[in-house]
């Protein structure tokens, strides 16, 4: 039993740096350059993979079928993508997030079959070693925000990192999703205080990005967090561990970033970015209050009204994206993507059925799999593309196996 804990560490731990390494990459560039980011963004995504691989080789060859499955009918989008002209036909950055993708699921998938042991006291000098890398990094990321601050990008990056807020919220939420998990499931308490400032710094990154939904989708699923795995009823006691453990983390944040100008500037832009959403759901000056979050209404609005122009088989020459996981499902791939439609809801739908009715073990790997996958999951409801919204398909991979296959239930 030994030799298993000793084993699961091992694997947890190539998937935590794994993951680290792919959400944080993008500040790697201002520590290190753009190849090192680049190298970081490869390297984490490998050790993913290998980590699945690693620990599920003896369930391959059960798996096969599923793979295979799986993989003819995501050939059969891909064909139709290319008959339909869809951007992915001739841009190779999607055709490569898009086999990460798949990657992604059947990583998520071994890793879920293959698992035995609960890992419920995690210690890794390596993971602290990346960590201090990725802290210092995020540092580098807030300093280079304030170097641009004042030449005019009140929401961006400047022109020439083509760094999308949106892209960057997105992938440090998921970031500070790991560390919460984490610092809430470590016993040492070194590392709890390391985890605590990887998330702090975390957040600093992430208020640069003034997104709405990152800080929305992120509540909802620490609230989900602190009062699912019980048994049978509610815990109200959880919803103020919530509220206190956000307070601790604003408050140290508060004092920390105080003499951080254009933090304090990012925060008034996210105020009054809420305070716009306000305005589009009172209908109030709606035509210039949000932008953003009128585009996604043009969308939908859009799409429903020419729902016989792509129902049948997609929207041709498809190039954007709805802004929702579900219509971006159906637009793409017309009829052909309610398998995909389907499966997507009988995930959602049994992990919320399972995880608020019964008691789950608080195993470290599976609690940081469902916060990282159910952000992504929510996030993909207002914003991101598939191809790019890999916390997605490794979450999909992971509890189609978790449901249907392992002995954790």
């Amino acid at each position: 039993m030994n030799n298993q804990i000793k084993e699961a560490n091992k694997g947890f731990e190539l998937l935590t740096i794994g993951l680290i390494l792919m959400l944080s990459n993008v500040s790697f560039y201002f520590l290190f350059g753009i190849i090192i980011r680049y190298a970081a963004l490869l390297f984490g995504i490998l050790l993913i993979f290998y980590a699945a691989w690693k620990r599920g080789k003896p369930y391959i060859t059960k798996s096969v079928p599923l793979f295979l499955l799986f993989g003819i009918y995501f050939a059969l989008l891909g064909i139709l993508s290319f008959l339909q002209g869809h951007a992915i036909s001739y841009d190779y950055k999607k055709q490569i997030f898009s086999l990460i993708a798949f990657g992604c699921f059947c990583s998520g998938y071994l890793l879920a079959i293959s698992k035995t042991v609960y890992i419920e006291n995690f210690k890794s000098w390596k993971v602290r070693v990346f960590t201090v890398i990725t802290i210092f990094s995020m540092i580098g990321f807030i300093q280079y925000y304030e170097s641009i601050s004042f030449h005019g990008t009140a929401r961006g990056y400047g022109a020439d990192t083509a760094l999308n807020p949106v892209g960057i919220a997105f992938l440090y939420t998921s970031l500070l999703l790991v560390f919460f998990t984490l610092t809430i499931l470590s016993r040492n308490v070194i590392d709890k205080i390391l985890y605590s400032i990887a998330i702090l710094t975390s957040a600093g990154v992430i208020v640069t990005t003034a997104s709405r939904g990152a800080l929305i989708w992120a509540f909802c699923t620490i609230l989900f967090y602190f009062t699912s795995q019980r048994e049978k009823y509610f815990k109200f006691k959880n919803f103020f561990l919530v509220l206190i453990f956000g307070a601790i983390i604003i408050f140290s944040g508060a004092i920390i970033f105080s003499n951080n100008v254009i933090l304090g500037e990012s925060i008034e832009i996210l105020i009054k970015r809420f305070t716009s959403l306000l305005d589009v759901f009172n209908n109030s000056k709606v035509s210039q209050s949000d932008l953003s979050a009128n585009a996604r209404l043009y969308y939908w609005e859009y799409y429903f009204k020419n729902f016989s122009d792509w129902i049948l088989f997609g929207e041709k020459n498809y190039v954007g994206y709805p802004h929702n996981q579900y219509l971006e499902i159906l637009v793409r791939f017309g009829l052909l993507g309610i398998p995909l439609l389907l499966f997507s809801f009988y995930i959602i739908i049994t992990l919320i059925k399972k995880f608020t009715r019964k008691l789950s073990a608080y195993d470290i790997e599976l609690s940081m799999i469902l916060v990282i996958f159910l952000f992504s999951y929510l996030s993909s409801l207002s914003s991101l593309s598939l191809e790019v919204n890999r916390g997605l398909w490794l979450g999909l991979g992971y509890f189609a196996g978790y449901f249907n296959f392992a002995n954790l239930k």
